[in-house]
């Protein structure tokens, strides 16, 4: 926000300049300029710090790896929906209208049936805020938002541990994951981490998740037999016991940090 003499000099003068002069010389394209950047080596960096460039560049003024960073508020939200399958892509429009629960977290109108659509077509209030974009810092509506802010506290926790939106999403996902494959929880595992992490699981990690499984499985049979619950009890078990695992997925810090 200030280019003047008081601000801070940028660390790679001549990369400007030179920059600067593709971007003329390409005939002031910025889809080429952004292609130019990010296929260069620099920004397909990994964010592995290695001991030489802990030496010789501990602040990463020389761009020497990919700063780990969490995603914006605006990318959480619709990489959860994206990862469940529950993304609506329709573009234009009128804004999707929002609501408050009764536990006060606002949330956007949507269905299973037609889907979410991304943030950007959620209606934007400053009285009310989409609690989920409000606590992993969403700009506020406000002119000259130089940058954002990357917060660290305990309500992002708290949100992706015991928001209802988030439970939904992982409940949709586990019984797609369910209908998919009826009768294997490691390959229900498999899928989850491949939707959710875009990896397959490691042998451990596979071993640990089907061990959680069976015990919540039983916890929730428990569970649904006190509450004389009216859905199957074994059915009902391991749909919800997939649902929390599928959660623990969407709410870890590989799924939220880009690295």
């Amino acid at each position: 926000s200030n280019f003047g003499r008081l601000g801070t000099p940028p660390s790679h003068p001549e990369l400007l300049d030179w920059l600067a002069t593709e971007f003329v010389q390409n005939g002031w394209s910025v889809k080429k300029m952004q292609r130019l950047m990010v296929t260069s080596t620099a920004y397909r960096q990994s964010s592995a710090i290695t001991p030489l460039s802990e030496k010789l560049d501990p602040d990463n003024t020389l761009l020497s790896r990919m700063p780990l960073r969490r995603m914006d508020a605006e990318q959480i939200h619709d990489s959860i929906l994206s990862a469940t399958g529950e993304l609506n892509l329709k573009a234009f429009g009128p804004p999707v209208p929002v609501e408050a629960t009764p536990a006060g977290e606002v949330v956007a109108k949507g269905s299973h049936k037609d889907g979410f659509r991304r943030s950007v077509y959620v209606l934007q209030r400053r009285t009310t805020p989409l609690t989920m974009l409000e606590v992993f810092d969403l700009p506020p509506m406000s002119p000259n938002c130089i940058e954002r802010a990357y917060s660290t506290v305990a309500p992002q926790a708290l949100e992706l541990t015991n928001s209802d939106i988030l439970r939904d999403r992982a409940r949709y996902l586990a019984g797609r994951l369910i209908d998919e494959f009826p009768a294997d929880s490691a390959r229900q595992v498999d899928s989850a981490y491949v939707k959710v992490l875009s990896r397959h699981p490691t042998p451990a990690e596979t071993k640990q998740a089907l061990a959680d499984l069976a015990h919540l499985a039983s916890f929730w049979q428990d569970h649904l037999k006190d509450e004389k619950a009216e859905a199957p009890l074994a059915g009902g078990a391991r749909w919800r016991a997939l649902a929390d695992v599928c959660r623990a997925l969407l709410s870890s810090a590989e799924f939220v940090y880009i690295d």
